[in-house]
């Protein structure tokens, strides 16, 4: 199995760092990736409307997204 975080929206340096320091591959997400290539994508901060809906269809599709309240 194939293990990726995906990182969108806000100030990602928090995640950087944990990420690296348990040793799980990530990568910051910008308005071309392929959300489908991750086995996860953390959201937080406040999406705009293209990203959230890239997030709901990604959800559609079975992704699997942990996100604050705000997203």
């Amino acid at each position: 199995m194939k293990i990726l975080v995906g990182i969108a929206c806000g100030n990602v340096q928090g995640w950087k760092l944990l990420l690296r320091q348990v040793g799980i591959p990530w990568k910051a997400l910008d308005a071309e990736s392929d959300l489908e290539e991750c086995s996860v994508v953390i959201a937080f901060g406040r999406p705009d409307r293209s990203l959230l809906a890239r997030l709901e269809s990604y959800l559609r599709q079975g992704g699997s997204v942990c996100c604050s309240g705000e997203v």
